[in-house]
């Protein structure tokens, strides 16, 4: 072989290794990018499937709360009805001390008899307004916000299902007026509580909009 020819089999045999390390580096970067992109495909699906197994799990604790709840409320509610019928909502009237008539007292009305001679009259003081709340009541208004029974003093479910058990039926002290400054102050928290979860919401719902744009 001429030094020419032998010269012209040299540079070919040079630009073959030089092709052949390009390609060579060039799907050497291929394989690499691929593998991230898998890598960075199996990590979104881990996280999206991670996502729906926390949306599922949210979902049924909520449906369970929410079942449990509801077979509370049906239970106080018989409990509730049974004690108003029972012993209603006020405490008893206050009675004054029994008085010893001596003699016979003229009728109030012509139409009644007088008491006779040496009766015991019973008379019931006259409210202007109504009395007292019972505990039972405190115990109906408590339990029914809280969703469970609330014991109000020695008042609960036990003691306002038993006819002979006289704690529901005790005056709590608390009339009217206070149920309306609790109701008020129940639904100024419920207001402040929905402006809160609707701004929630909001704020959840574009972030969503968000991330699918």
């Amino acid at each position: 072989m001429t030094p020419a020819a032998r010269a012209l089999v040299l540079v070919a045999a040079a630009a073959a290794l030089l092709s052949a390390g390009g390609w060579a580096g060039h799907t050497v970067t291929d394989n690499a990018w691929e593998a991230k992109q898998a890598k960075e495909r199996e990590q979104q699906r881990q996280q999206y499937e991670a996502e729906v197994a926390r949306g599922d799990k949210a979902s049924t604790n909520y449906l369970n709360e929410h079942r449990d709840q509801e077979e509370r409320y049906g239970q106080l509610d018989d409990s509730f009805k049974q004690f108003r019928a029972r012993s209603g909502l006020y405490a008893a009237p206050r009675v004054a001390p029994p008085v010893a008539v001596a003699g016979t007292a003229p009728a109030a009305d012509p139409t009644e008899e007088a008491p006779a001679p040496g009766c015991v009259v019973v008379q019931l003081e006259v409210d202007a307004e109504p009395p007292p709340f019972n505990l039972g009541a405190i115990w109906m208004w408590n339990s029914a916000l809280a969703g469970g029974n609330t014991p109000a003093g020695a008042c609960g479910t036990d003691a306002a299902a038993s006819e002979a058990d006289p704690a529901c039926a005790e005056s709590s002290g608390l009339n009217a007026d206070d149920a309306w400054d609790n109701h008020i102050a129940n639904a100024k928290s419920c207001a402040e509580d929905r402006t809160r979860y609707r701004h929630l919401i909001e704020f959840l719902q574009g972030k969503k909009t968000n991330v699918q744009q």
